[in-house]
């Protein structure tokens, strides 16, 4: 949840780590853990390494020795649309904090309220009133928001920049999340909790017709293929791309 005492992201994480302490470590375990895991990686290049990994201010006047350079935000944003991961999602809502931001500190607040006003400015849509979001990877329960209101924002996103959002949403014909699950092609982006489904995204249906659509189900039982929201997803879609 996003107000949990352990969330551990920042600016060094590492995916799949598993949090095992009760209280906030970030401070304490997550450098140790990322210098620990990138010292493995210079020893493996050759680099000699002396002394132990520890957290300090660095000192002034320190030359420069290589500069990685990580991949473009368009990249990421796509990477994480189409696997759904999870952790780039909310490494991204709690960057958005930093925009204007003086003193450069990221706080959860301050990426709501960052969204809060991004939301307000392009799709008129209220925080608190029309819908809720506190998260960015949408596994907080205390998220609420509509398929009307995620229609808008991808007819927003389409007039904007046309068909290139194409290339952010996984789609039947490439390894993602939506990978050979409909017979024709679909560009989307899955949601799933344990009592809770969600699909958004565009079509062209038989007919030539571009359809922006989204679904979303609560409060199922899913006992194997019965009442398997997916499977009633995809029925949905399938009727739309034969009839519309």
């Amino acid at each position: 949840m996003w107000d949990d005492k352990n969330p551990l992201i920042g600016a060094l994480t590492v995916t799949g780590y598993k949090v095992k302490e009760k209280q906030n470590s970030y401070f304490n375990t997550m450098p140790l853990l990322w210098g620990k895991i990138f010292s493995q990686e210079l020893s493996k290049k050759g680099v000699k390494i002396e002394g132990n990994v520890r957290i300090r201010k660095a000192q002034e006047g320190l030359r420069v020795k290589y500069i990685y350079y990580s991949d473009t935000l368009e990249k990421m944003l796509a990477y994480m649309m189409k696997k759904s991961d999870n952790q780039s999602a909310e490494n991204i809502f709690r960057t958005l904090a930093l925009t204007g931001n003086p003193d450069g500190v990221s706080t959860i607040a301050r990426a709501i309220s960052s969204l809060e006003e991004v939301i307000d400015t392009t799709l008129g849509l209220k925080w608190g009133k029309d819908y809720i979001l506190v998260d960015g990877c949408g596994l907080s329960e205390y998220n609420l928001t509509t398929p009307a209101h995620l229609v808008k924002a991808i007819i927003y996103l389409y007039r904007k920049y046309d068909f290139k959002i194409l290339d952010y949403f996984a789609n039947t014909k490439e390894k993602g999340t939506l990978k050979v699950r409909l017979p024709f092609q679909v560009w989307g982006k899955t949601g799933t909790l344990s009592s809770a489904s969600a699909l958004a995204g565009l079509l062209e249906t038989k007919n030539k017709r571009w359809i922006v659509f989204c679904l979303m189900e609560n409060n199922f039982i899913f006992i194997e293929d019965e009442n398997d929201p997916k499977i009633f997803e995809n029925r949905i879609i399938e009727y739309i791309y034969e009839n519309f």
